[in-house]
């Protein structure tokens, strides 16, 4: 990650805290790199609201937010210090500072085994789930969004920017779904055909469990499920969404107009292939139910230790769903088929009479031939 040293009049002044480097900047909110003064003398990530967001919407997903993370206290979840607002009122979050990179820049940059790149998968997968134990939901789930360390020669993985959170125990509002779009929250390709719709059900674990398994798409082959995105019609990615099966990320791999960069050279194994497949099913109630039944099936696949939840769709159920999905289509081809099955009949009906006709003809003139003789 890139980051940029700031001077004391670049934010604003917190105090107890100095600024030393500016680290990215979300939808909302600015994150920064501060020194905690006093006798703690550690370095922290301070999130604060853009003076020219600061309105009530956006102050209020900011306190669901720290609400959010103050409920999670979980390794593979960054923690949450202090929140606060500064002299000019804008709120902000003392936050554990994560080492490392996003997870869609680490597997560019260090181009892990298979092994590795589903072990952050799984490490995510244990923090997601804890965040779902305290009524959590985080809604916005993405390579972006998983921070990956290794210098150490082990993996430290933390689930960040909770901004989209919602509490599982409290109804939606005006403040939980406001996005600045008329669809769905969250990051069109990872979010799941629910989510995209912004109904109620767009908000639930098993929405979260779509996202992972996105996830776990992109670590193994480099893109999204639905590949990119972003710069097509709206009504187009939620098609996307809602209606198209993806390729197994085994297949995806091998060609290289479809792999994305740092896909993984390893063979992916079929267990994964189905692991992906049921986390990003269309249909939700398909998918796994919880994450920590995701989890259970990944290291079932890497132990070879026992039979996965996860298995192939049927042929019966492909056809089922395409059917469900183009009903006006199929009803037209059948009712074709149909009109043909029975045009067949006719013409062979037709035949057989005509054939029935010429053999009592032939009958006949034989018949008369052989008086005459």
């Amino acid at each position: 990650m890139n980051v940029q040293p700031v001077t004391h009049f670049e934010i604003p002044h917190i105090h107890g805290y100095e600024p030393l480097q500016f680290l990215g900047e979300g939808g909302y909110g600015r994150v920064y790199k501060y020194l905690q003064t006093g006798s703690l003398r550690r370095e922290v990530a301070i999130k604060v609201i853009r003076s020219d967001l600061a309105c009530k919407e956006v102050v209020a997903r900011f306190e669901i937010e720290s609400k959010a993370l103050a409920r999670c206290n979980h390794p593979n979840i960054a923690s949450v210090y202090e929140v606060g607002s500064t002299e000019h009122g804008l709120p902000y979050i003392v936050m554990e500072l994560c080492s490392g990179t996003p997870l869609s820049e680490w597997i560019i940059n260090a181009n892990p085994s298979l092994e590795s790149r589903v072990e952050a998968i799984r490490l995510a997968c244990t923090g997601v789930s804890h965040a779902h134990s305290k009524g959590i939901v985080h809604r916005d789930i993405k390579p972006k969004n998983i921070m990956v360390d290794d210098s150490s020669g082990e993996l430290d993985v933390k689930v960040i920017d909770f901004g989209l959170a919602k509490a599982v125990d409290e109804p939606l509002n005006e403040f939980s779904t406001v996005t600045g779009r008329r669809s769905g929250i969250g990051t069109w390709e990872y979010m799941s055909p629910e989510q995209s719709r912004g109904t109620e059900d767009g908000s639930t674990e098993v929405g979260d469990v779509y996202s992972l398994g996105g996830v776990l798409y992109f670590v193994l082959t480099g893109i999204s499920p639905h590949g990119r995105l972003k710069g097509i019609p709206e009504s187009l990615m939620l098609k996307k969404i809602n209606e198209e099966f993806v390729r197994d990320p085994s297949e995806v791999v091998k060609s290289a107009s479809l792999r994305g960069a740092g896909y993984c050279t390893d063979q992916i194994p079929t267990e994964l292939n189905l692991i992906c497949q049921k986390a990003i099913s269309i249909e939700s109630h398909r998918r796994y139910q919880t994450v920590s039944q995701m989890m259970s099936d990944l290291e079932l696949s890497r132990n070879k230790s026992g039979p996965l939840l996860a298995s192939s769709p049927s042929v019966f159920y492909k056809a089922m769903f395409f059917m469900r999905l183009y009903k006006k289509g199929v009803a037209i081809v059948f009712l074709s088929f149909v009109a043909l099955v029975v045009n067949l009949q006719m013409a062979i009906h037709g035949i057989g009479q005509l054939e029935q006709s010429n053999l009592e003809k032939s009958e006949a003139l034989y018949s008369l031939e052989t008086k005459s003789s």
